[in-house]
């Protein structure tokens, strides 16, 4: 009976070793497995943000702002926000035609004034004969203010243009969720009773 436990023991204790060993190899083979699926994971998600991260380099806002800068409308091109081109020149064309129109007044003002004041009655213009002196310069005057200020709304266009063109390229990669809904709309409000509407515009912000 001894000899059998003892016999058993031993068996038991050749046989540990092994177990162990099978064991352990196991649990290493699983143990590789595990970190060479989380080493191919963490690859690709490298590899994925690598990716995405050089598509993000290649639009720039630099770019973007220099090329409107240089040709108005190149930098929405650049965003691919082709509809806007058409407003950058309709309001680029009509602040330029109101300030060629008003300078073309302003100078020709001037230049009755300057005539009339100088005695050169030869180079004065038909169409001013109505005018008095005083109404002359008053005219001049003004004229030149409207100048100025088609000159000035001129200039913020320009800049507008440029702003927009930086903001579109900052945002060429935003997406809006399907759930988010954004709308614009006009609207007719009474204060009282007894009081006149107004009209507005009013801004809508949704999640669905």
């Amino acid at each position: 009976m001894v000899q059998r436990i003892i016999l058993l023991l031993c068996m038991g204790l050749l046989l540990a070793p092994g177990y162990s060993w099978a064991q352990a190899d196991s649990t290493s083979r699983h143990a590789k497995r595990d970190k060479t699926v989380y080493i191919t994971e963490r690859q690709q998600k490298q590899e994925v943000f690598t990716t995405d991260s050089a598509i993000r380099k290649k639009h720039s806002p630099k770019i973007a702002i220099a090329l409107s800068a240089v040709i108005p409308g190149a930098g929405q091109v650049y965003n691919k926000r082709w509809w806007k081109v058409p407003i950058v020149y309709g309001a680029l064309a009509v602040s330029g035609g109101l300030v060629y129109y008003f300078s073309r007044e302003m100078v020709g003002y001037r230049n009755e004034y300057r005539y009339r004041m100088t005695g050169e009655t030869e180079k004065l213009d038909p169409r001013f004969s109505e005018y008095n002196d005083e109404s002359v310069l008053s005219l001049k005057q003004e004229f030149t203010r409207y100048m100025e200020i088609s000159v000035a709304a001129t200039g913020i266009i320009y800049m507008l243009n440029i702003i927009d063109a930086a903001v579109d390229a900052h945002l060429y990669y935003f997406d809006i969720s399907e759930d988010l809904a954004f709308r614009v709309a006009p609207t007719f409000r009474t204060i009282g009773p007894y009081a006149a509407p107004y009209a507005g515009v009013s801004f809508t912000l949704k999640w669905k």
